[in-house]
């Protein structure tokens, strides 16, 4: 069943906003477009004084005095997408650090933005540090949205509108590419061919839970390696799409090895996918690497929300003197903590889903303390020989030290 939302629904890194908002001048939240910051921020800071800088009128009126600007609302201010007045970071960094020396540490100001500037512009990621909690908020999870149908959160997704004011998720997608992110990469990042890079996210769609083939896009896109690089980089600026990792102990070889492709919100990659509605789904070719991408991107924004520095990552293990080689879906490795979790789209537990595991288990035993074995389906959630079955939906359990 899933639950029907009519007004705002709370959001998991609200209790991360409570605890930046104690001891830090500065609150960034950044995330992908209608995924609900602005929302988010408002409902709690609800008696600060709010701005669109997105709006040429505000941006006109902070220009002429940003300094004035920011020390007249030093009480309380959010400045929504501040990225289109970038600069006004430096003048903030001033009176952050004046805040600071006072011991005036509660947050007075509020920034949201829909570009990912850590990785895209130095200057303002430098003026943010020490000064500012900064806070990633993207499309809703499973948990938030307490969608029991895997089904139907792989078809609709997570961004609130869909649930909130109940929009057909073709609709909203088809209007959300055209008017949001197509407004985004061609106004940002000069994308000059829009419907090749449109076809290049279909091909991202279609490679969710698999590794970048940039042989089939170079022979189908006739795009160069570098150019392909740099439109996966535009995805993840844009909070589209995320890489998870090849585990190993080796840290060089972690930064070498090929990373696997995920949509951040399975409801985008079922849109660019032509799945159309939620049987299609159910019955879809591709079911099982999109329930992987929900249970992946589910666990990412939990960690996230919580403002964790884990790093989701995956184990490959090749053929080596005759023995078969073999993978586990997803690794949370923590100090001397590994937990190995396999993902399967079945109601039922079988626990030969512990096979990859266990051979995890006899290779791994001697680097970590703890090394704990999971599940994730779409049964419930019980204490299984050697592990732990969960549920879709309470992948927040996998944080739990």
């Amino acid at each position: 069943m899933t639950t029907k939302h009519q007004h705002y629904i709370p959001r998991m890194a609200e209790k991360s906003i409570d605890r930046a908002s104690r001891f830090y001048p500065i609150i960034s939240v950044m995330g992908p477009r209608q995924a609900g910051k602005t929302q988010m921020i408002i409902q709690h800071f609800s008696d600060f004084k709010y701005f669109d800088f997105e709006s040429p009128h505000t941006r006109k009126k902070v220009l002429e005095d940003p300094e004035k600007f920011v020390r007249d609302h030093i009480e309380g201010a959010i400045f929504d997408e501040f990225h289109f007045v970038p600069h006004i970071t430096e003048v903030l960094k001033v009176v952050a650090d004046e805040l600071v020396r006072k011991s005036l540490l509660t947050t007075r100001f509020v920034l949201t933005s829909s570009h990912n500037y850590l990785h895209a512009d130095e200057g303002i990621t430098e003026t943010m540090v020490g000064r500012a909690s900064l806070i990633e908020l993207l499309s809703m999870t499973s948990a938030e949205l307490d969608v029991d149908d895997p089904y139907a959160m792989m078809y609709k997704g997570g961004y609130p509108v869909i649930h909130t004011k109940e929009e057909n998720p073709q609709e909203y997608f088809r209007n959300y590419l055209r008017f949001y992110l197509e407004r985004e990469v061609r106004m940002v990042h000069n994308i000059e061919d829009w419907k090749k890079f449109l076809l290049f996210m279909k091909m991202c769609a279609n490679r969710v839970g698999n590794l970048i083939s940039y042989e089939t896009i170079q022979s189908r896109l006739g795009l160069s390696r570098k150019k392909i690089d740099h439109w996966l980089n535009i995805l993840e600026i844009s909070y589209i799409i995320f890489m998870a990792p090849e585990y190993d102990n080796n840290f060089e070889k972690t930064l070498t090895s090929h990373p696997k492709l995920y949509f951040y919100d399975t409801g985008l990659a079922s849109f660019l996918l032509g799945i159309h509605s939620q049987d299609v789904a159910k019955n879809h070719d591709m079911r099982g690497a999109l329930f992987e991408n929900l249970v992946i991107s589910d666990v990412r924004k939990t960690i996230m929300a919580a403002n964790k520095t884990l790093e989701p990552s995956f184990w490959l293990s090749p053929a080596h003197k005759g023995n078969p080689g073999y993978e586990v879906d997803l690794i949370l490795a923590s100090g001397l903590n590994m937990k190995a979790i396999e993902i399967k789209i079945a109601d039922t537990f079988d626990p030969h889903w512990f096979g990859n595991l266990n051979r995890l288990d006899a290779e791994k035993s001697k680097v970590f303390h703890e090394y704990e074995r999971y599940v994730i389906y779409t049964g419930p959630t019980m204490d299984v020989p050697g592990g732990k079955a969960l549920n879709f939906k309470d992948v927040g359990m996998l944080l739990e030290y």
